[in-house]
């Protein structure tokens, strides 16, 4: 299976590594200094899981001739494809379905109010879904998933 990833430029990276270690310290009342506890942040912020695995085998892909592994690595997720704010807002999303009954969940209009408004800008969350295509997908999986638990 093979999912589009959009570019990220190396600024974008290091901002939103700066915002998540940022998060971090936050939430955990600590100041990071290096070197960064990527695996805490991974596993114990992030929730996911670092494992090292043969991924030539896992993926029952051949070796290159010379019998160094050429895949480097893989990342997977719990499941979910989205970062923590995009995720946030999916269950703000999942809150006004719940409090308010059926709303068009993909109009990005609802962002506009509380609580979105506390988590960005309308540009800002759109953006962290990789744009209103990226949004609007989501979306429509979150309502899938929500219509076949009701089925």
């Amino acid at each position: 299976m093979s999912r589009f990833v959009p570019y990220l430029a190396e600024e974008a990276i290091e901002r939103d590594a700066a915002s998540l270690i940022g998060e971090y310290e936050r939430a955990r009342c600590v100041t990071i200094v290096p070197p960064i506890p990527v695996e805490d942040i991974v596993e114990k912020y992030l929730k996911l899981r670092i494992e090292f695995d043969d991924m030539h085998a896992r993926h029952n892909v051949p070796r290159p001739p010379n019998g160094q592994p050429d895949i480097l690595g893989a990342i997977y997720g719990d499941g979910s494809i989205y970062g923590p704010q995009v995720r946030a807002v999916l269950d703000a999303l999942l809150e006004k379905y719940r409090d308010e009954g059926v709303l068009n969940l993909d109009d990005a209009n609802v962002l506009k109010v509380t609580p979105f408004t506390a988590m960005g800008s309308v540009v800002q969350l759109i953006n962290a879904f990789g744009g209103k295509a990226g949004f609007e997908k989501a979306v429509h999986e979150l309502q899938d998933a929500l219509y076949q638990e009701t089925a």
